[in-house]
């Protein structure tokens, strides 16, 4: 098939073919911004972009569909994306030279086309003079794929077609329309098999494969299909791309083993450095294991191994396997210090329990031969997400030192920022300077016992420095009385809902576990307030997009103030952070508008992933959740998002959205659950809310959080760690109305 007759299967698929009626006139004029077709391939060429091609009759005026441009130009979500391409429009009598597969057309209603910059049909953008947000979600997946839709046209230019058609459906398939992808992958099948050419035959098969294997009625045959390549790949980087996708496959199957075995033969075989290696690498790693090959050269070079399930969230049991030299006949396991497993057969490992709620946490693993020396060991950091710059002091434990101690530190840096260096003191004297991990020093005290202190300095490559400081000898006491200070956000509203300012200590009552306490008062409504917002990109919401990233949109822009901080986290079957907190409203919006929809959902480890970037965080805080409330992957519980939630004292507000999943009208045990979470909270649970709810529902949450009083007081109680101390807190005497978390867990 000719790169021409494709073109031309092409048009004929997408255009229809009315006759053109009347006299022709010149079509209205179009903002300058869109440029004829000849000038637009010639910036898109120069500009590496894509272009949005408005293909006009010259024989009507079109003044509804002229609206729609305009419309689409002021609409955030759309302008965007059209200022990121080319825009260009043509008609029947045009510049028809620049697109000859168009020429045998005597007509055409008015279509939007995507087009590479040598005029080849991408696709049509869904929404096209129709749903405005439906419109840009479509336009932006295609945009997305810009430079796979550029490989594929240089293909195509040189005259291989199966290749270009294999890059266009890639592209098309990433992009969201896998019917078309479908077609695509069959004629580049067919186009290669002409040729003989095994190599992109195989890229065909795959490309097919990766569709089928997704539905429980073509899954074996797909599985199958995949095998016969896996078994005579053409080139070494099929090898690796139909393992990853056999691993995935089995992974899916919870065919564990068989997963790894095909993620370690996908790394082995595909080239390095790659994206391929990578990604092979991630999945191993997500799976508790690790190249086999790089493991080797590890343990071989006398290092100890910890092999984990790397993910965002670390909670409840986990396993370890620790990999060491052939001569290592004990391992010990430490939690925190405190040692957890002594393991003596191999394969070393270990189930620990890391709690229900994703404390930072540190694994140390130590190898010892049979004569009981030490052969080594490493050390592992779990759940340190960091917001706010900061360090600890985690070693020596005690602060009575003879003459040597070891100082080690753990600097937490938040996600974009680079440390530039740990400084450590021995009172104001700098007695070591790091870059890099381990964070140690052996601290040698100028005289037997001497007291002073020492002091960790973290600092960023922006300048920023934050510290820790530990006492040495310091003399006095050595009992230990633990304070447990306590902070509760409180918000006070009258019996209409309107928000009361100006309350002083003395009018409120807060009781811990039926005791009252002494507190002290803040609030200010100008404060600054920092809000997370955690937005569902799971599959199931797929249709639902435009409106997440719409709803998600009008609270940034409508919602918050100058100096108020947002984070947002995305999350499908694993939550991941996509912008740090910060006030930029333009690198928030750009965040939140690259959204898109795959996977499972895992919603309590979301909720539990975003309450953690609170860590360090101070003022007034909320957390948004904008889900359909489907959970159905991850590791966490409601019950462990609720005592982290009371343990961190952040609010949590759901705005659930329709997606049609929904069989009826009544409460699922997750809703319930999350229903439970935001009024424990002190936030609130907005059930399938429409685009005309969201102006009151943010609302209530700005001032919600604008509105907080920020209690503080000492506990009078000695409860351990772990247990819950409720919380009640009243205003007596007035008719008001307080909503505030119900508990805490203290750490």
């Amino acid at each position: 098939m000719s790169p021409r007759s494709l073109l031309s299967a092409l048009a004929v698929l997408f255009f229809a073919l009315p006759s053109v009626l009347g006299t022709p006139e010149d079509p209205a004029p179009l903002p300058s911004r869109w440029k004829t077709l000849a000038e637009g391939m010639t910036e898109a060429q120069e500009k590496g972009a894509l272009i949005l091609l408005d293909l006009r009759t010259s024989a009507l005026s079109d003044p509804k569909n002229d609206r729609w441009i305009a419309d689409a130009e002021a609409f955030p979500a759309a302008a965007r994306v059209m200022n990121q391409m080319v825009l260009a429009w043509a008609d029947e009598r045009s510049h028809l030279e620049k697109l000859p597969d168009f020429a045998q057309l005597h007509g055409w209603k008015r279509q939007l086309f995507v087009v590479d910059p040598w005029g080849g049909i991408v696709l049509q953008p869904e929404g096209g003079f129709g749903d405005l947000a439906t419109f840009a979600f479509s336009l932006n997946a295609l945009r997305q794929q810009t430079s796979t839709f550029i490989q594929a046209a240089m293909a195509r230019r040189e005259g291989k077609v199966a290749q270009s058609l294999v890059l266009w459906a890639g592209g098309l398939l990433d992009a969201g329309a896998s019917d078309t992808a479908r077609n695509a992958y069959r004629q580049a099948y067919e186009a290669a098999k002409q040729n003989n050419d095994a190599d992109m035959m195989q890229s065909a098969q795959l490309g097919i494969a990766s569709l089928d294997v997704q539905y429980p009625a073509t899954r074996q045959q797909a599985m199958g299909s995949l095998q016969k390549v896996a078994d005579h790949p053409a080139t070494n980087e099929i090898a690796a791309q139909v393992w990853l996708m056999l691993g995935n496959a089995y992974q899916n199957q919870r065919s564990m083993k068989q997963a790894v075995d095909a993620y370690q033969k996908s790394f082995a075989a595909a080239p390095k450095p790659s994206a391929l290696a990578e990604s092979s690498r991630r999945y191993l790693e997500a799976l508790g294991s690790e190249p086999e090959s790089e493991l080797r050269a590890d343990v071989g070079a006398g290092n100890v191994h910890i092999l984990y399930p790397h993910r965002e969230v670390m909670v409840d049991s986990v396993v370890f396997g620790i990999a060491t030299s052939n001569d290592a006949a004990r391992v010990d396991v430490f939690l925190d210090d405190a040692r957890v497993a002594e393991l003596t057969r191999r394969p070393f490992s270990t189930k620990v329990n890391l709690g229900p709620t994703p404390h930072v946490r540190t694994i140390r693993a130590v190898a010892f031969d049979a004569q009981e020396r030490r052969l080594g060991e490493e050390s592992i950091t779990l759940n340190d997400r960091a917001v706010s710059l900061g360090i600890n002091i985690v070693a020596p434990l005690g602060d009575s030192v003879a003459s040597k101690t070891t100082v080690e530190m753990q600097p937490r840096v938040p996600q974009g920022i680079h440390l530039a260096g740990v400084d450590l003191y021995w009172n104001e004297t700098k007695i070591a300077t790091m870059t890099e991990a381990p964070f140690r020093h052996e601290l040698i005290l100028p005289s037997p016992s001497a007291s002073g202190f020492i002091r960790a300095v973290v600092r960023a490559d922006d300048g920023a420095t934050a510290e820790d400081v530990k006492m040495i000898n310091a003399g006095g006491s050595s009992e230990q009385v633990r304070v447990d200070a306590v902070r509760v956000y409180a918000i006070a509203q009258d019996r209409a809902g309107h928000y009361i300012d100006g309350l002083k200590a003395a009018d409120f009552v807060v009781k811990e576990d039926g005791r009252p306490v002494t507190l002290h008062v803040q609030s200010a409504s100008d404060d600054p307030v920092s809000i997370g917002l955690a937005l569902d990109t799971s599959g199931s919401m797929r249709v639902a997009m435009t409106n997440v990233i719409d709803y998600a949109n009008e609270f940034v822009l409508h919602s918050l103030g100058a100096a108020d901080k947002t984070f947002v986290t995305a999350f499908d079957e694993q939550p991941r952070l996509v912008q740090p907190l910060t006030s930029n409203r333009k690198q928030l919006t750009e965040a939140i508008y690259d959204m898109q929809a795959n996977g499972g959902t895992a919603i309590w480890d979301a909720i539990l992933y975003s309450l953690q970037q609170f860590h360090d965080v101070p003022g007034k805080r909320a957390l948004v959740v904008f889900t359909d409330c489907v959970n159905n992957a991850g590791t966490a519980t409601a019950k462990a998002d609720l005592q982290y939630a009371r343990e961190v004292g952040v609010p949590v507000y759901v705005v659930q959205i329709f997606t049609g999943r929904h069989i009826n009208l009544e409460m699922t045990p997750d809703e319930n659950s999350i229903k439970n979470l935001t009024e424990s909270t002190g936030g609130a649970f907005f059930r399938f809310a429409g685009k005309k709810d969201l102006p009151r529902i943010f609302s209530q949450i700005r001032d919600d959080t604008r509105g907080q009083y920020l209690l503080t007081y000492v506990s009078p109680e000695t409860k351990p760690n772990g247990e819950l101390r409720r919380i009640s807190v009243e205003v007596p005497g007035k008719p008001v109305i307080v909503r505030a978390t119900s508990g805490y867990y203290p750490r």
